[in-house]
C-alpha cells in the first residue's frame, strides 16, 4: 500500500498529538491521586487509635442506654 508524504505527515502529527494527550492525562491522574492522598490524610481523625475508638463506643452505648432507661 502506498502512502504519500502528506498522508504520512498527517499520521505522524496525529500520533504525536495523541501521545501528548496520553502523557498529559497520565500526569493529571498522577497529580489527582497525590492530591486525594493529601486531602484524605488531612481529613483523617487524629488521635483516634483503635483503643480510643473502642472506649468511646462503650461510653456512647452507656450514655444512650442511660438516656433510654430514664425515659
Amino acid at each position: 500500500m502506498f502512502i504519500s508524504n502528506a498522508e504520512k505527515s498527517k499520521l505522524d502529527s496525529r500520533i504525536s498529538y495523541l501521545e501528548g494527550r496520553v502523557k498529559y492525562q497520565d500526569e493529571l491522574i498522577t497529580v489527582l491521586g497525590q492530591r486525594i492522598k493529601e486531602v484524605s490524610s488531612q481529613n483523617a481523625l487524629k488521635g483516634w487509635t483503635p483503643a480510643a475508638r473502642a472506649a468511646q463506643s462503650v461510653r456512647m452505648k452507656k450514655a444512650w442506654a442511660d438516656k433510654k432507661a430514664r425515659a
